[in-house]
């Protein structure tokens, strides 16, 4: 009996343990996300790393506020070094260092995995990356469409990011004809007029064109199908803009007629 009556109140001394050893989880986890978006914070681009390969372990449901602003704040900073860098070496002076080159694109996909709307902007800012960026843009829809637009309009872009952005629009005017995402006649009218400059005005590489003649097509317009269609069936409309190597006006020419004829562009959404 003595024995038994031990055990009995060890037993009890457990059970009563036990939601303090549940509030002691929870707050070492809010301690350790705190910890992670300090480091995410710093700026050092090893700490970065580090703290994004810790966060990646964990379940994105999970992540507080605070780590997800701290993620889309280094993929912005990070972003900005980059697009610092191209600009410094189209203008031919020394680029600022880049620690870890392949970091943006970690980051990229990171916050491109949250699938939070609050990242719009900086996903927006990372565009360029590649298919993470562009995908998580084009799944938000209207809603993240005027960043996008804000970036391919700007001659402060790099070109990397205005051909990622076309493809956003392009891959959002697709999904709003076979799902729920609807876009709005302001959104719409926006991205043709996207959509005709850069048909027409001459790119810093023949690329933007490219993507321009998909998104046009994609927008169903007759103002812009009929821009492609000389662009398709004219060699002085593609010379216009810019282009003389003839293998380069080929191309754009056959890529307009393709689009026009309804071979599907790709990527796809």
């Amino acid at each position: 009996m003595t024995a038994v009556f031990a055990f009995l109140i060890a037993l009890s001394t457990l059970i009563e343990s036990l939601p303090a050893w549940v509030g002691g989880d929870d707050t070492l986890r809010q301690n350790t996300q705190a910890s992670l978006a300090s480091q995410l914070s710093s700026g050092n681009a090893d700490e970065v790393r580090r703290a994004l390969e810790a966060v990646r372990t964990l379940d994105p449901q999970e992540l507080s506020d605070e780590v997800r602003a701290a993620m889309a704040d280094a993929l912005v900073q990070e972003s900005r070094r980059n697009n610092r860098r191209y600009w410094q070496d189209r203008r031919k002076t020394p680029p600022e260092p880049l620690p870890d080159p392949e970091l943006i694109a970690a980051l990229a996909e990171g916050v491109a995995e949250l699938g939070d709307p609050r990242t719009i902007p900086a996903l927006a800012e990372a565009l360029g990356v590649g298919l993470p960026v562009i995908r998580a843009l084009a799944s938000f829809g209207d809603d993240a469409a005027p960043a996008v637009l804000t970036v391919v309009m700007s001659p402060e872009s790099t070109h990397y990011a205005v051909n990622d952005g076309l493809i956003a629009l392009r891959f959002m005017v697709e999904r709003s004809r076979t799902s729920s995402s609807r876009l709005r006649a302001a959104t719409v009218a926006r991205m043709k007029a996207a959509a005709e400059r850069h048909l027409t005005v001459r790119p810093r590489f023949i690329g933007t064109v490219w993507w321009a003649i998909d998104l046009a097509v994609s927008l169903q317009d007759e103002r812009l199908r009929a821009v492609v269609e000389g662009l398709a069936t004219d060699p002085r409309r593609v010379t216009d803009i810019g282009v003389s190597d003839p293998d380069v006006v080929y191309q754009t020419q056959r890529r307009a007629a393709d689009r026009l004829a309804g071979v599907p562009p790709l990527p796809r959404p």
